[in-house]
């Protein structure tokens, strides 16, 4: 796969475009372990018994999404987000990428922070908390 940038990449929120992204991470998907080891698990290695721990896969966790935003107070995506932030409400979320790739999940707004610094434009981080499972799509 060739390389590509992260401009044109947009996020939409409930199929409202959210303005003045910064950076984008995530989601960041996890899935649990569980500990299957028990007094007599053993494995063979190059012909010696070992003992190493056994693991099984647990339930997945959608992670979390998170974004820097240059704020914007008229920007209806970013008023929508915390609105929504208020009430606690879950939205489809649509991540897409410059090379047509997206992802789609259910999310709400885990917290919002708000900076302003000397000589720099006012920016929002903002954390997405991902409720049930990532889908991708290859554009």
């Amino acid at each position: 796969m060739a390389a590509f940038l992260g401009q044109g990449a947009s996020l939409t929120w409930n199929s409202g475009a959210v303005g003045q992204i910064l950076s984008m991470d995530g989601p960041n998907v996890e899935r649990a372990m569980i500990d299957t080891t028990n007094l007599a698990t053993t494995q063979t290695v190059d012909t010696n018994t070992v003992r190493y721990r056994t693991f099984a896969a647990g339930y997945a966790d959608g992670g979390e999404f998170s974004m820097e935003l240059q704020f914007d107070h008229d920007d209806t995506g970013q008023g929508a987000m915390w609105d929504d932030f208020e009430s606690g409400t879950s939205r489809s979320v649509t991540v897409s990428f410059s090379d047509g790739d997206n992802y789609t999940f259910t999310g709400f707004i885990r917290s919002m922070s708000f900076s302003q610094a000397i000589d720099e434009v006012n920016r929002a981080n903002v954390t997405i908390k991902v409720t049930g499972g990532v889908d991708h799509n290859s554009g």
